[in-house]
């Protein structure tokens, strides 16, 4: 009997290593290999116009890139305020030529009634809004623009092709930088006022403000003047000088400058205090300039019964 429970043991045994050996040779032989994936590399899109030459025109005020065999030819036939440039990149795109036109918006109407518009879609390149025209010219002639308005100038593309595409999305506006320059303008020393500790020419006290570079530097400040006090010039400094005054014209003669300003100025709503103050704001703030000795003030051409207490 023990020799039979024994070799009964033996063959449980052999049974359960047939067993284990087959889920063994199950699993790494017989059962199918996943395959290992490799990661996909991302497609590299090559920059076609990476290499090409840059065109930058300051006057206009834009630039684009263009192939490095375009032959660029410019011509301005601008006249005064009229402007008309055109910038030919050659025949660079499909053999055809690529044109880029730069005209007052004043012309529009012009060339407009010069084309039988068929179409106008609405297109961006580069990020800038236009217009895409379609039509037929006078003589009979496919007409295919992109027209871009920007700061008072018509902006015209005339091109076919990828090429033509490709410097398209090249385009770009640029901005010169500004040259500046500083002046002063005069406001009244707010705790000076409240407190009457001086006399009101001396209440009226400078703020230097920086503005574009200009010429005419007198009526600049003078227009700074009538801004009044700034945001962060407030709790230091008030202004006597109504809001909504203009400037009908300065001139300056023989060291006298005078201004005359809207009727607006009338609405100060009296008193001394007032009076002088807006008469010392306007006069220090003009003879700040060595070609000013004295300020002669009116309002709507009137010099007498203004500004008056």
């Amino acid at each position: 009997m023990a020799q039979k429970a024994f070799s009964k043991i033996w063959i449980l045994v052999i049974i359960g290593v047939i067993v284990v050996g087959g889920i063994l040779a199950w699993q790494y032989l017989l059962r199918p290999k996943e395959e290992s994936k490799v990661p996909e590399q991302e497609e590299v899109i090559e920059d076609e116009t990476a290499n090409w030459k840059t065109y930058r025109n300051e006057k206009y005020g834009f630039e684009l890139k263009h192939p490095e065999d375009a032959e660029v030819k410019e011509h301005d036939y601008s006249e005064g305020k009229i402007i008309n440039f055109i910038v030919d990149f050659g025949k660079v795109s499909n053999n055809k030529p690529v044109i880029i036109s730069v005209k007052s918006q004043d012309m529009e109407g012009a060339m407009r009634e010069a084309i039988d518009i068929q179409s106008e879609t609405e297109i961006t390149i580069n990020r800038i809004k236009g217009t895409k025209i379609s039509g037929v010219d006078q003589k009979g002639l496919l007409v295919s623009e992109i027209w871009i308005k920007h700061n008072d100038l018509l902006y015209i593309f005339k091109g076919e092709g990828d090429i033509f595409n490709q410097i398209l999305s090249t385009f770009r506006f640029i901005t010169p930088e500004l040259e500046t320059m500083e002046i002063k303008v005069y406001f009244i020393d707010r705790e000076m006022m409240i407190e009457g500790r001086a006399d009101y020419k001396d209440m009226v006290k400078p703020v230097v403000r920086t503005i574009p570079k200009t010429k005419t530097v007198a009526r600049a400040a003078i227009e700074e003047l009538l801004k009044g006090p700034l945001d962060k010039e407030k709790s230091t400094y008030i202004s006597s000088i109504p809001k909504g005054v203009k400037i009908n014209s300065l001139e300056i003669k023989n060291g006298i400058a005078y201004i005359d300003f809207s009727e607006e100025l009338s609405a100060y709503g009296g008193g001394s205090a007032s009076a002088l103050t807006i008469g010392w704001q306007v006069r220090k703030t003009l003879m700040q300039f060595p070609t000013v000795g004295d300020v002669v003030i009116s309002i709507e051409g009137r010099t007498e019964d203004i500004l008056q207490p």
